[in-house]
């Protein structure tokens, strides 16, 4: 079992690394990338528990830091979108506004702190203000369509992926 174990999530983190890199190299997938990296890594964490989706989400991350150009999705995916499905279910475990106000203090809190390390490695002349409050106020909406579609994501890849488990 832990030989499969291992060989399943090595594929599934190459498979990441290799979205991360042509994410970064094509340009276009600053945020989505991150997202469906992030939702790619709830299948084995199903499958075989939070420890395995623990250690591949911080493989992936450490890996993508130091392989994708692109920082700032690196930074993206390591702080935000990564751990979001590990921590969904806590989070539902929640009433209907705790949990609202609970997801948007994660978001804007690991938003604020990639957007703060980013601006002072790669950026330092910054950013303006209102520029920063747009991007912020349009990743709050892209954060709450990406929370609706953890559920939906899981189910459908676990239909269609879990076929393919079993069989390895």
């Amino acid at each position: 079992m832990i030989p499969k174990r291992i060989s399943v999530c090595s594929m599934i983190a190459a498979l990441c690394l290799v979205l991360m890199l042509l994410g970064s190299f094509l340009g276009i997938g600053m945020y989505a990338v991150p997202m469906i990296v992030g939702l790619l890594l709830t299948v084995p964490g199903e499958k075989y528990g939070w420890r395995s989706h623990l250690l591949l989400w911080a493989a992936v991350g450490i890996l993508s830091l130091i392989l994708v150009p692109e920082m700032e999705q690196s930074l993206m995916f390591l702080l935000i979108f990564g751990p979001y499905p590990m921590l969904y279910p806590l989070f539902q475990k929640c009433r209907l506004l705790p949990r609202i106000l609970l997801k948007l203090l994660y978001f804007n809190g690991m938003v604020i702190l990639t957007e703060a390390i980013a601006m002072a490695l790669l950026f330092p002349d910054g950013m303006g203000t209102l520029m920063a409050a747009m991007l912020l106020l349009l990743g709050n909406l892209l954060f709450f369509c990406y929370d609706h579609l953890i559920p939906r994501a899981e189910r459908l890849m676990q239909r269609y992926l879990g076929k393919l488990y079993d069989r390895l």
